[in-house]
């Protein structure tokens, strides 16, 4: 190894060291007891109420593997109690709770589970009952309905996940399924679906640059994603265009996972150089990173098999298929001393469509701001700075027709965004 090599290394450890210090009162590894490096958690569901649910797998080196065992907890991790074993020797990727009695698991090659007495015993749903591939996500909207995409298909179920149809059937390998406003679902991985009808019907969109592992689709429509890899990808047009965008955060190998909380402030997961976990904050949609957190163990070799499970009391639980616990964090990861965050604007645009010049409005007066409007591309087409109060005429004059973006930032922070529409060029 060289000297450059041993310095970036060492600058690199002192790193760490620091920030797991500052970071020991906001996140916890969290086990059930007796777990050694020979079990994995494979799938996670966590409640508001301090409930949780694991599914685990023991892998000895020298025996059969036995089936998957299901935790429960009541203190949001720190206690666990074995609930129940499958009878089927397949990893569980999902699990829904459906109602006092009755939970749902999604598996591996097919083989699904659903038990009717609070995940004791399990009925192992297979063949004509569940899909024929992996379940890789699933999303009830009640007791009874749900959704949920295995590989290059979508099924749908009626009964808590007793009996499942088929909804689309496509080449491209399928992924994971988010909800958006107004109960339309995407579907993505190497393409883009979208469902207005609760899962009913999709109309693909377009293809992904890449195979993505985590996207988020804001209520204005733009579309942030991950793909296992050192950049995001961006869409300001619903997934008809995608722009990289690099991230410059030291030491990170790939980004995972992605959980936004407000409409700019947002947590990503995935894991550094040397194969930690580590998790990210944002305050303007994935634009700027700060490094919240490294974990303590590394594996030997980098996954894209991490999840992460964000509640709306701020509390974050990740977990890798590799590690034998659940890393937990408090407050959306951020410890009290970090930086405060503005809160977010709402920007108003009128005309919108428009066809020449405009106004945008804010509520709140500003000094200093700044506002750029962006293509569908990713390129700043116009670009105003030093604004005072709480309005801008813009002039749209020459731009093509098509979906713009506006960016309100102030005092070195994006405050808000707001897509335009230009029907025809100006004058």
């Amino acid at each position: 190894m060289n000297s450059c090599s041993s310095a970036y290394t060492l600058f690199l450890g002192l790193f760490f060291i620091a920030l797991s210090a500052e970071s020991q009162s906001v996140w916890k590894q969290i086990e059930p007891d007796s777990l050694t490096e020979d079990h994995s958690i494979t799938a996670i569901r966590f409640y508001p109420d301090g409930s949780g649910y694991a599914a685990i797998r023991y892998y000895p080196s020298s025996s059969i593997i036995p089936p998957p065992v299901i935790y429960y907890t009541e203190d949001r991790g720190d206690h666990w109690e074995i609930r129940g074993t499958a009878n089927e020797q397949s990893n569980i990727y999902s699990i829904d709770i459906l109602s006092d009695s009755t939970c749902f698991l999604g598996g591996q090659d097919g083989i699904n589970y659903r038990s009717t007495d609070s995940c004791q015993t399990y009925t192992s749903l297979f063949g004509g009952f569940g899909f024929s591939n992996d379940a890789k996500d699933t999303y009830f909207f009640n007791d009874s309905i749900g959704i949920a995409s295995a590989s290059y298909s979508v099924w749908k179920t009626y009964n808590g996940g007793g009996d499942w149809s088929l909804k689309l059937w496509t080449s491209l390998l399928s992924g994971k399924i988010h909800k958006s406003i107004d109960n339309v679902f995407y579907l993505y991985n190497k393409g883009l679906y979208v469902s207005h009808d609760f899962g009913e019907s999709w109309a693909f969109v377009n293809n992904t640059p890449r195979a993505f592992t985590s996207a988020h689709i804001f209520e204005d429509g733009m579309i942030v994603a991950a793909y296992n890899g050192q950049s995001l990808f961006e869409s300001m047009d619903n997934g008809v265009h995608w722009v990289e965008r690099p991230l410059d955060v030291p030491g990170l190998h790939n980004l995972d996972a992605l959980h936004f909380y407000t409409p700019l402030q947002g947590i990503g997961a995935g894991h550094t150089s040397d194969n930690r976990i580590v998790v990210l904050h944002t305050n303007d949609r994935g634009y700027t990173w700060e490094t919240l957190y490294i974990d303590t163990l590394y594996h030997s070799y980098p996954t894209n098999l991490l999840k992460m499970q964000v509640l709306e009391d701020g509390t974050i639980y990740i977990l890798d298929f590799f590690f034998p616990y659940i890393l937990r964090g408090e407050n959306y990861g951020v410890s009290s001393a970090s930086t405060p965050t503005l809160p977010t604007l709402r920007l108003q645009a009128l005309p919108n469509p428009v066809s020449d010049r405009g106004m945008l409005h804010w509520e709140v007066p500003l000094v200093g701001a700044q506002i750029q409007i962006i293509n569908a591309m990713g390129a700043v087409v116009r670009e105003y700075t030093g604004i005072s109060g709480r309005q801008l005429e813009w002039s749209a004059a020459s731009l093509p027709p098509g979906i713009y973006w506006a960016r309100l930032s102030a005092e070195g922070q994006l405050r808000a965004t707001l897509p335009l529409t230009v029907i025809h060029g100006g004058r």
